[in-house]
């Protein structure tokens, strides 16, 4: 008897059995807030099309469902082969915009491929997510040609000092991000938006996993910090060397912090516990603190009041928000007409959980 490969992963793994009550994942007011927000603003130039090189945070058109052969995330917890419950901001920023978006982000991507990768088991290589340069290579394969009129949003780095802290391998990753840059100039991009690395250490999967085996955050944050300064740096510099080149630099480390500390006024109560309790990542020698010691279940009765979907990642509430401080930005580098930030604020409030 023949198996296919994937039968052959699903023996290899186990079957899994995952509870189904995770929510309504299929309930038409999940993709509300995307049409709330079609036309909340106009680019001040003609916009396209909207590309994503990215991690998890982007990863929209389920590229590492589809590596994983269905196995991450689980369809039964997560919206369509987003990691969240629903779209992600690069979504909602492009329903603003009224443009396409493509993202090439694969869930787990680095800035920068790490040394011992070879030491790595192989079940977890299937999980594995090549480094930002060869999410180009995809599309160079895709035959994709920029233009003026496209966007390129670049969103990276968590995962760099999540698992890999290193306060050495900083200059080498704010090196690499420059490299990106001249990649895709040269293939015509020159309208950008790059995101910083947000605040790792808030994530459930620090403070319940990582903080006691891999760096405690009073050490990691500065980490971010100093990478972020020093990414921040290299931008302006960049921008001076290449004045035809447009680049939007936007805080997500300061916006999360913003949002933490007005969780009131964005209605999002509970900041420490995810909706899915436990993790979905199956058991794999070498790797024991990545996978939970429980089957993932849901514990919150309404996602909406939540930061976090599960411990890495927040929920499309935080990303419909997110996308909202990434259009102030355009909005202040005039790459979009004046919008009200607080009207955007609003429409992502407004669609309440089943």
């Amino acid at each position: 008897m023949k198996f296919s490969f994937g039968v052959m992963l699903s023996i290899c793994f186990g079957l899994i059995s995952f509870h189904s009550a995770f929510g309504n994942l299929n309930d038409p007011r999940i993709g509300e807030r995307t049409r709330v927000l079609k036309g909340a603003t106009t680019p001040t130039q003609e916009t396209r099309r909207l590309f994503v090189i990215g991690d998890s945070l982007s990863d929209s058109d389920r590229r590492m469902q589809t590596q994983s052969y269905g196995l991450v995330p689980p369809k039964e917890m997560y919206w369509q082969g987003h990691l969240t419950n629903g779209p992600t901001w690069n979504q909602y920023l492009a329903a603003a915009l009224e443009v396409p978006t493509y993202s090439y982000a694969l869930a787990g991507a680095r800035i920068k491929e790490i040394n011992n990768y070879y030491i790595i088991p192989p079940t977890l290589k299937l999980l594995w997510a090549d480094p930002i340069h060869e999410q180009v290579k995809k599309m160079d394969q895709d035959k994709i040609k920029f233009s003026k009129e496209d966007l390129i949003a670049i969103w990276i780095g968590g995962n760099d000092y999540l698992l890999y802290p290193d306060e050495k391998k900083i200059p080498s990753l704010v090196a690499h991000m420059r490299d990106l840059l001249n990649l895709l100039q040269t293939r015509g991009a020159s309208r950008f938006v790059l995101l910083n690395i947000p605040d790792v250490t808030k994530t459930p999967f620090h403070t319940l996993h990582l903080a006691d085996i891999i760096m405690p955050a009073k050490k990691l944050r500065p980490l971010v910090i100093n990478h972020n300064k020093q990414l921040n740096q290299m931008v302006e510099a960049y921008a001076k060397s290449y004045p035809q080149v447009k680049i939007s630099f936007v805080d997500t480390f300061a916006a999360i912090d913003e949002l933490y500390q007005n969780r009131d006024l964005f209605e999002v109560e509970e900041v420490k516990n995810p909706c899915i309790a436990g993790e979905f990542l199956p058991k794999i020698v070498g790797a024991d603190f990545l996978y939970a010691k429980s089957l993932p279940q849901l514990q919150c009765r309404n996602p909406e009041q939540h930061f976090y979907w599960d411990p890495w990642h927040p929920t499309t509430k935080v990303h419909c928000l997110t996308a909202a401080k990434v259009l102030e930005v355009l909005m202040n580098d005039q790459v979009v007409n004046t919008f009200d930030f607080h009207d955007v604020a609003r429409r992502c409030l407004m669609t309440q959980a089943p």
